[in-house]
């Protein structure tokens, strides 16, 4: 069994490795949303609108998978660290490495499509594809043996985490969803000026405005735990301060997966043409979003939670 200091150690290391990609996710679902209410977008094949809306739910859904992991220390491990919670960000970023690297082709094949062509186009993005898969999977292949020794170590117990480090960690998962999220608001800001957007259905500018006012409310509950910790405590680490960051951090999560909600049904909405299928793409990430973040950690508690019963003799 790893050493409690290691097992920390680790942690963080996973949550600083899930901020690195999941800031370029959120940028992508901003330039595919602003893609769409764009004058040239209407001039593209079908093939390529389609497949930058398969893009963007793709990239939803990747980010959606990177910070589940914050959600479930939140959530089940309160912030404490434990090798269960590190396996867990290990296969929920193997999932969204995938769904990523199936985003960045569609995106390039459109991009390569609208340069020379669809045949270009198309290859551009099958090599994409396959360049990711080899960098990314390619050492789980040739190292097996160190996954395997890691997956052994694998307990549902927390460890007894420092409240210095407990308090680290909160402010590390809210710096994982922050940057992504001011990026897309800034996107989305822009989005209002174009003249495409103009000639929306009101039913799809109101739901902008509304996926609008939760990213920004998510922004502030994201940046509410740095601002509490430094103006109410001077930066001193206390109890209260990891609890009330908490709540916080987990807001804020429910609000970002409003906003992105929304969002997509004014992307496929304008994209389709439809108001319908928006709302039901919208309603699909909602589950999805809602069911990483919130249904599956609670099911975890709860069944953690729940007494084991002796055999009867």
């Amino acid at each position: 069994m790893a050493r409690k200091a290691d097992i920390q150690k680790k942690l963080k290391i996973a949550l600083d490795e899930t901020r690195m990609l999941i800031m370029g996710v959120q940028i992508l679902i901003g330039f595919q949303l602003q893609a769409i209410v764009q004058e040239s977008f209407a001039t593209l094949p079908s093939s390529s609108r389609i497949c930058t809306g398969v893009a963007l739910i793709l990239m939803v859904c990747t980010a959606g998978l990177l910070i589940a992991p914050a959600a479930q220390h939140r959530l089940v491990e309160f912030g404490e660290a434990s090798p269960r919670i590190i396996a867990a960000t290990t296969r929920y970023m193997e999932a969204a490495l995938f769904a990523f690297a199936l985003g960045i082709a569609l995106d390039l094949y459109v991009a390569i499509e609208r340069i020379a062509g669809f045949l270009s186009g198309l290859l551009s993005g099958i090599a994409a594809f396959v360049v990711a898969l080899a960098f990314w999977y390619g050492s789980a292949l040739i190292f097996p043996l160190a996954r395997a020794k890691q997956e052994q170590a694998v307990t549902d117990e927390p460890e007894p985490t420092p409240l210095s480090t407990k308090i680290d960690y909160m402010l590390t998962e809210a710096r994982v969803v922050l940057p992504g999220v001011q990026a897309l608001l800034g996107f989305q800001l822009i989005a209002v000026l174009t003249k495409p957007f103009q000639e929306l259905p009101a039913d799809l500018k109101v739901a902008h405005a509304i996926g609008l006012g939760m990213m920004t409310l998510s922004i502030v509950l994201l940046l509410a735990p740095a601002a509490f910790h430094r103006l109410a405590f001077a930066g001193e680490d206390t109890p209260i301060v990891h609890k009330i960051g908490s709540i916080f951090v987990t807001a804020a999560l429910a609000v970002l997966a409003l906003g992105l909600g929304a969002e997509v049904m004014v992307a496929i909405g304008a994209l389709s043409g439809r108001l319908d299928i928006g709302a039901l793409m919208a309603a699909i990430v909602l589950v999805v979003l809602f069911g990483l973040w919130y249904v599956w950690p609670l099911a975890i508690r709860a069944r953690r939670q729940r007494p084991t019963r002796r055999p009867a003799r």
